[in-house]
Order: C-alpha cells, then structure tokens, then sequence
C-alpha cells in the first residue's frame, strides 16, 4: 500500500487534480488496516472487535468492497462517549466508529495524506508526519529570537468543528478530487456524524481535530509587515512586528 501512496503522491504533484481514488479502498488496502488495528479498542454500536472481525476475515472484506462497488456501503451511527477535558469544566465529545468503519476511514486518511501532504504550506504543524507542538513552539523560538516581533497572539477558535460548514468543506476537496465515488463516501461520513465526531474517527489513533486539517493549508492566510503564522487546525498563533494584521477565513 505504501507504494500505491507514493503513487498518489506523485499524481497529485503532477495534476491539479486526481481522478481515480475509490479503488484503492480494496481488500488488500482493507486488510492492512485491520492487520494493525489494536485488539483491545473500545467497540462501536455494532459491537464488533477485531477479534470478532476476524473469524470471517475474507468473507467480511469481501462483502464491505462489493457494498461499496455498488454504491451500497452506508456507515453506521457512533456510539458517543465524553471525557473530561483539560483545564475546563466541559467535557470532550469522543465518538467511536463500528469497525468495518474504522478500516474504511483508515484507508481513506492514508489517501487524502498522500494528496495534501506535499501541498500543504511550511507553516502548518499540525497532526503532520514528523511535525509536532513541539515543533511549531521551537520555530516560533526561533522566530521571535531572530527577528524584530513586538506582539504576539495565541488563539484558539472555540466551537470550531462544531460550525464548520460541510458544503465548504466539501467544496475543498473538490478543488483537488475529481472523484465522486470517494467524495461521495466522505458525504455519507458527514451526514450520519457530527464533523467533531468524524474527526476522531477518520484519525483514531490521534487525540482529536484531525480530519479538517487534511484541507486547513485552506483556512488561514496572513498578511503583514514582518508577519509569521504558525497554526495546528483551529489553535494558531502569529508573531509580528507591526501593529497592523489581517487573518483571512475560507
């Protein structure tokens, strides 16, 4: 699987955009994804664990990829959980995916990564392969001892998952995929879950706010006298020296 990425990755250098997706969510991509998939997760509303899933391995993989070749393929709801959440009295919404859902997702992340991954802008150091917050705080170290900043500002949207608006988002990707097949599997996600939910699923081995930063090179933009913008999804922070800025939205 990891050379049909590389394959993706060189596509999507090459294009503007890609056309043929879908079909590497197949059996061997499928399998994979179960092969490393951890025994001991919570279940979904189906209940099912890896364990379960497979005693009949073939035969599952087989009938989930003629579900999707007919267009038949619907995720099931979540089963919602919520956590404490770190330094608030609110609590974290955590949603967790029936299994066959988790491969489909799993397989999809690797796709779309291998898409945006080389178009995403330096600045961004958020849920990145070999980028981390402690990457993003060093450069920022590194900035502010280099360069003349007199301000600067830390945020972090609130809500932000929870009103990000899907025809946008979708509209995001159309600007790189031509597939509808693909997109329209993406829909069906959107439709039967909350995008805060979604996120964690597409991602589940990540904490949270995941999935939107597949397209999040999209969000911001800064424009300024000496500016720098470092962001992870929805928390980002500036730098700059003048007095000056403008943060630009979708």
């Amino acid at each position: 699987m990891e050379t049909e990425m590389k394959r993706i990755t060189e596509t999507a250098r090459k294009h503007d955009k890609l056309q043929t997706l879908v079909h590497h969510i197949n059996i061997d991509s499928l399998k994979e994804k179960h092969e490393i998939a951890m025994s001991k997760k919570a279940t979904g509303v189906d209940g099912v664990t890896k364990d379960m899933y497979s005693e009949n391995l073939e035969d599952n993989l087989q009938n989930l990829v003629d579900r999707m070749k007919r267009q038949a393929y619907k995720p099931q709801d979540i089963r919602r959980a919520y956590i404490p959440k770190e330094g608030s009295k609110e609590k974290r919404g955590l949603g967790i995916p029936a299994y066959e859902d988790k491969l489909v997702q799993g397989v999809m992340a690797d796709v779309l990564n291998a898409i945006y991954e080389v178009k995403f802008l330096d600045i961004s150091y958020g849920f990145r392969p070999n980028r981390s917050c402690h990457g993003a705080i060093k450069r920022l170290g590194n900035i502010i001892e280099r360069n003349k900043v007199n301000y600067i500002v830390d945020a972090d949207i609130k809500g932000f998952f929870d009103n990000v608006d899907h025809e946008w988002l979708i509209k995001f990707l159309e600007h790189d995929i031509e597939d509808k097949n693909f997109l329209r599997i993406i829909k069906r996600f959107l439709n039967i879950h909350k995008l805060s939910y979604f996120i964690l699923m597409i991602f589940p081995d990540m904490s949270s706010d995941n999935f939107y930063s597949i397209f999040r090179r999209q969000a911001f933009f800064f424009m300024g006298t000496s500016g720098t913008i470092l962001f992870i999804t929805y928390v980002f922070t500036i730098a700059f020296s003048c007095s000056c800025f403008i943060v630009h939205g979708p």
